[in-house]
């Protein structure tokens, strides 16, 4: 399995959804849109999967999770790296002491 944690927006998502699974329908629910999730990351055999929008889906091989919490309604450019490097550290951690 790739140590790789995508984090896409909704855009970019369905992109990867009709590259590389083209033969899913387009979803209608979220319950769609984390199924989605599930099998582009089997399909992309990578760590996990964050779905950024207005229901958050967490995906990896382990456990799915969801986050509808409402955030700020004006984001500043950039979260989604800041996202990025939490995921990365997170990751890290875990790795190094579930090593010990």
């Amino acid at each position: 399995r790739s140590p790789l944690i995508l984090t896409p927006n909704i855009v970019e998502f369905n992109r990867l959804v009709s590259t590389h699974l083209p033969d899913s329908s387009k979803y209608e629910s979220e319950s769609d849109k984390a199924q989605l999730c599930k099998l582009l990351r089997a399909k992309l055999n990578v760590h996990g999967i964050i779905l950024k929008g207005p229901t958050d889906i967490i995906t990896t091989e382990h456990c799915q999770l969801t986050c509808s919490t409402n955030g700020s309604s004006k984001r500043c450019g950039g979260l989604g790296d800041v996202l990025s490097g939490l995921a990365v550290v997170f990751v890290s951690w875990f790795l190094k002491y579930s090593e010990a």
